[in-house]
């Protein structure tokens, strides 16, 4: 019996056909690998070195050399100077035994403490010692001790008078900040300082008043946050009009959640922009109902004339072209591009973040050798140029229309290309933008403690107080001492005065609100 045979059609793809699948094929491929990327990223930012200096275990091969008049990027390494070649040495410490460091009969040394502590002695006499006992030394032990700080009030008594018909009294002394509330300025400053600088929820802080005595409510201590923060505004305005007088400023911006009013417990991300004066020791915060439109950095720098200093956010190319500005790009994003990528094309990207190192070991040895902008820009010119020079050709021979890793590194150096390379006109401006980044980061610490800001409100009174603080700790002032001598004396202060009250302007007064 002849078996009825299964016949099925065959029939090759047309050449659009083929395509299809090719493009498909190759968007699946690319899909892949960009979630490959983003595992590794993940990963090394879960269990990798915090550190971003790059430190090659091997170097790839074909990778080897830098060309630096040549058409090519493989000449070789003698063209390099020895300083330019070879890293910053690092000094590694380790901690020894007590064995190690003091041996039999040895004493270890005492500690120094800061002489500003108090110090309570008490003396310990042997038990039983005979009347003709001689001391010849005397051993001392110093121990740190820790009082918690403690709620005191202060009464403030004004008589009440009838003079001729009428009632004479006293008004409240002008360093009380807060007439229609019950913190004094020590407490005030206390509670502002302990939110934004030691990163203190206010329901956190309500629970250690608690057990020191005071029982508050959190709208209370949300009240008194607000309020001074309403009294040191004008003092903010005044930091911003300085800050704003720099002709060299660095910019950035960070999230922070907002609880958005029209869904009930639920929030939207919004922004606090930075603003900081490498030359001033200044910086200020701004917020603007959480946008982070390039309007907004239109209107920070409406009036601005001088050179601002960011990272490749395409906000901040509206001032590319614009007369009296000059831009700069940040080379720790650049380099930060290539570290993510070395997972991707390690051979390249180490290549990259060599010539990179090879920059910053310059400012380096700029900074410990202590030179003078004119001196940092003449090592910039003489030693930094041909390295720009050198990674530039090799961006443009190496650039792809994929999107790898990698060559989203390469697309992202080469269109900020032109403001990198700007650092190096002035022994004044910095290699990066990380000292705007530094800035942000106690705002980023008091995030993870306080998760979101209960309102716009809210937000605005945060970007106040951490400009305040920011400045003060920049000008190496104590907080606490700062906010308080201030809150004192700002009801007094004339507009026209505020400036002197800026941590950069500020003399510290006698303390007079101490009760104890």
């Amino acid at each position: 019996m002849e078996q009825a045979s299964a016949t099925y059609p065959q029939s090759n793809p047309t050449a659009s056909e083929y395509r299809t699948l090719q493009m498909k094929y190759d968007s699946a491929m690319e899909t892949i690998e960009k979630m490959r990327a983003e595992l590794h990223r993940l990963r090394r930012m879960i269990y990798g070195p915090r550190s971003e200096r790059f430190i090659p275990d091997r170097t790839p091969p074909g990778q080897l050399e830098i060309d630096f008049g040549g058409n090519g990027c493989q000449t070789s390494a003698g063209d390099i100077s020895a300083a330019e070649a070879t890293p910053e040495p690092h000094t590694v410490l380790t901690r020894k035994s007590s064995a190690d460091t003091a041996g039999r009969g040895q004493v270890r040394p005492r500690r120094q403490f800061d002489p500003s502590l108090p110090v309570k002695e008490e003396l310990i006499i042997p038990v039983g010692l005979p009347d003709d006992a001689v001391e010849i030394s005397r051993d001392v032990t110093d121990l740190l001790e820790y009082t918690p700080g403690f709620l005191w009030i202060r009464r403030i008594i004004r008589p009440r008078y009838a003079v001729n018909g009428s009632v004479a009294a006293e008004e409240l002394p002008s360093w009380v900040p807060l007439p229609r509330t019950n913190a004094g300025p020590t407490l005030l400053a206390h509670v502002l300082v302990s939110k934004y600088l030691d990163h203190q929820p206010l329901n956190r802080q309500m629970q250690i008043l608690s057990r020191r005595g005071m029982a508050l409510k959190p709208s209370t201590l949300c009240d008194w946050v607000h309020s001074a923060t309403r009294l040191l505004e004008p003092l903010y305005r005044s930091l911003v009009r300085q800050v704003m007088q720099s002709g060299y400023l660095q910019v950035d911006e960070t999230t922070i959640p907002v609880l958005d009013s029209g869904r009930p417990g639920a929030a939207r991300k919004g922004y606090h922009w930075v603003v900081r004066s490498p030359g001033a020791n200044a910086l200020f915060f701004h917020y603007d109902n959480g946008s982070r439109s390039r309007e907004v950095a239109a209107g920070i720098f409406r009036d601005y004339s001088g050179t601002i200093q960011s990272d490749g956010y395409n906000a901040y190319d509206i001032f590319e072209n614009r007369p009296g500005i000059t831009t700069l790009g940040c080379w720790a994003h650049a380099r930060r591009k290539f570290e993510q990528a070395m997972d991707n094309d390690p051979a390249r990207a180490a290549f990259a973040l060599r010539i990179i190192q090879r920059m910053y070991d310059i400012e380096r040895e700029c900074r410990r050798r202590n030179l003078s902008p004119d001196e940092i820009y003449r090592e910039r010119r003489q030693r930094a140029r041909p390295l720009t020079e050198a990674l530039h050709r090799w961006l443009m021979e190496n650039r792809s229309e994929r999107r790898s890793a990698i060559d989203r590194a390469i697309a992202y150096t080469l269109g900020i290309y032109p403001r990198l390379c700007r650092y190096l006109d002035d022994g004044h401006y910095h290699i990066d933008n990380n000292m705007a980044e530094n800035a942000v980061r106690p705002l980023a610490l008091g995030r993870k403690n306080y998760l979101f800001c209960g309102s716009h409100r809210a937000a605005r009174d945060a970007a106040i107080i951490y400009s305040l603080i920011g400045t003060c700790r920049l000008c190496g002032h104590n907080p606490q001492q700062w906010l308080t001598d201030v809150m004192c004396r700002i009801n007094d202060c004339r507009t026209s005065q505020l400036h002197t009250l800026l941590p950069g302007n500020w003399t510290p007064q006698p303390d007079t609100t101490s009760g104890f």
